[in-house]
């Protein structure tokens, strides 16, 4: 694929801020609801049944919300990271948690361990499955994220299945891609499972 145009940036651009005034007109019941009926939806994926050990985003204000994931993967014996960011650093870091009371105030507004005690996973080959945050979707896996890179640096270091989560005002048609974006392999919302046509 080439590499991204000064078009497709500007066009990146143009629908990120369209997402973000769409997410946040979503805010409140509507997206509870939401996150309600993705993760009954995710915890029913032969994806999430047969994973041991899981890697989820914690969620921010208008994300699809994980909280709920979370507690619900470590109540059923399942092992759960989550990523760290680092100030200065390009690349995210791992920590293993056993419980949401060990996130402390990170940057852009993270909830993530805390540096001094956190279990640091440095293996990625064993993540079975890892929940993938976004502004938007569309069917076929492309994301709009928020333009840092974290994540399209991490997930081309994963074999693991990689799932999209976003709601029904979030699934656009299509999503303008770089070549260092990495797709989903499988994108839920509240009603819709829509695994990708190319499989990694």
């Amino acid at each position: 694929m080439p590499a991204m145009s000064s078009d497709t940036k500007a066009l990146k651009r143009q629908l990120r801020t369209h997402c973000l005034a769409r997410r946040t007109a979503l805010a409140g019941a509507g997206l509870a609801s939401a996150s309600h009926g993705i993760a009954g939806r995710l915890c029913a994926e032969a994806e999430y049944t047969g994973a041991r050990v899981i890697h989820t985003y914690v969620s921010k204000a208008q994300e699809v919300e994980t909280d709920g994931i979370v507690r619900r993967a470590l109540e059923e014996g399942r092992r759960v990271v989550v990523p760290v960011v680092a100030a200065g650093q390009r690349d995210l870091r791992h920590a293993e948690i056993e419980c949401l009371d060990e996130l402390v105030p990170g940057p852009f507004g993270l909830r993530q361990p805390a540096s001094a005690s956190a279990r640091w996973i440095e293996q990625l080959g064993i993540l079975d499955l890892v929940l993938v945050p976004g502004l938007a979707f569309d069917a076929n896996g492309n994301r709009v994220g928020y333009g840092r890179g974290y994540y399209d640096r991490f997930l081309a270091r994963v074999a693991a299945p990689l799932v999209g989560l976003v709601p029904n005002a979030l699934l656009i048609e299509e999503v303008p891609m770089d070549e260092h974006d990495v797709p989903v392999d499988l994108v839920l919302t509240e009603t819709i499972t829509m695994r990708r046509r190319e499989q990694r």
